[in-house]
């Protein structure tokens, strides 16, 4: 089945755990492996929309405490998770369209949309299939083409299939949000 989003009806995120993970990232608890490595380099990348040139946003991944990941793991996803975390943007333009590195699939859990309506825009590169490989950067917008966009409220669950190049847009502020990879979207509850 291929979809670019859909919202689940899943049980909201408990206040206090909202509050012990926004403590993760107030006390800068950074995920320790390769995805944050670079996310210095990758805020300093460029993309270029209508010949005019935009800053990227890096989006910095924290460790959650343990109270969180086990209120995530009965109630929001089975099995088979490639990663549960918080995430907060850093400032810029946007984010540029690509496919993420780790994950098929993320079931996000809005705190801090970014701005008023930032969207999550998901493209067909020209002359390629939808479904792509994992890692797919495109610096360019005029070799995409748009195919569907989805605004993300707070307190929502929202699936994005990460292997259809997608950017965010419209980011005016922080951006915040739990974050839970999988492999297959069939390991989220509510399927």
């Amino acid at each position: 089945m291929t979809f670019c989003y859909k919202f689940l009806d899943l049980p909201k995120v408990p206040e206090e755990l909202v509050r012990i993970a926004y403590s993760n990232i107030n006390e800068k608890i950074i995920i320790k492996n390769n995805q944050n490595k670079d996310w210095e380099t990758k805020s300093q990348l460029k993309f270029t929309v209508n010949g005019v040139e935009k800053q990227n946003v890096a989006f910095i991944q924290y460790d959650l405490d343990n109270a969180v990941l086990e209120w995530m793991k009965p109630n929001i996803i089975s099995e088979g998770y490639t990663d549960i975390r918080i995430s907060r943007s850093t400032s810029g333009d946007g984010k540029l369209p690509h496919t993420d590195n780790t994950r098929d699939y993320v079931l996000i859990y809005m705190l801090e949309p970014g701005g008023k309506r930032p969207e999550t825009v998901f493209y067909r590169e020209k002359g390629y299939d939808l479904i792509r490989e994992r890692s797919v950067k495109i610096s360019n917008y005029d070799v995409v083409e748009e195919v569907d966009r989805v605004y993300i409220p707070p307190h929502h669950w929202c699936i994005l299939n990460t292997r259809i190049i997608h950017s965010v847009e419209n980011i005016e502020s922080h951006r915040v949000s739990f974050q839970l990879g999988s492999t297959d979207y069939r390991n989220y509850k509510g399927q």
